[in-house]
């Protein structure tokens, strides 16, 4: 007679406890009053999908609200902050040179309603928000702290101005220009200049 025996192990790919918020629908929740301020703090490769991983956090904002975000990479995770209108349309990418952190600077919502901001690697900048896994894999890994401040905006009611009489200009920036005077922008109706 012979003898044997067979001995298994099961292992999975991912670095610590599996999460779930890679996507637009399993987002975790930061902000939800329309103004407010939170923290994440989290990792990068710690998904159920590894190197692919990405964190989405929803926001639901005021209209006019102004939006501060700052990830902080805690070592070697060469982070990406990306900001994304509720059906996953692309609003803003934070991918600064020289650091591995990146901000979001007073960013005014025209809309009120519900945003999300993801957090991936420095590789994986054009993961598709509502496919997972999708992007590239990242080269780093690690830990990242989010703080966010969403602060109500200053909202005027729109106004129509009406004239017979307006010039308008434009720099070769393509900003506005008016007046005579270097570094004069803006628009002037019937002779009262609106400078921005």
């Amino acid at each position: 007679l012979i003898s044997w025996s067979l001995d298994l192990t099961l292992q999975n790919d991912i670095f610590g406890p599996l999460e779930s918020n890679d996507t637009l629908t399993t987002a975790r929740d930061l902000v939800t009053g329309g103004t407010g301020s939170g923290r994440a703090e989290a990792s990068i490769g710690d998904g159920g999908f590894g190197i692919l991983d990405r964190d989405l956090f929803r926001l639901v904002v005021a209209e006019g609200a102004t939006l501060n975000a700052e990830l902080n990479s805690s070592g070697q995770l060469d982070s990406v902050l990306r900001l994304f209108d509720e059906d996953g349309n692309q609003l803003v990418l934070a991918d600064p040179d020289g650091t591995n952190d990146a901000t979001i600077s007073n960013y005014v919502f025209v809309l009120g309603g519900t945003y999300y901001l993801g957090v991936s690697e420095a590789n994986n900048t054009a993961y598709d928000p509502t496919v997972v896994p999708s992007g590239s894999g990242s080269i780093t890994t690690g830990d990242f702290t989010l703080d966010v401040v969403v602060s109500a905006g200053v909202t005027d009611t729109p106004r129509a101005l009406e004239s017979d009489d307006l010039e308008i200009g434009f720099a070769t920036d393509g900003t506005f220009v008016t007046g005579s005077g270097l570094g004069k922008r803006g628009i002037t109706p019937d002779g009262t200049e609106f400078l921005f």
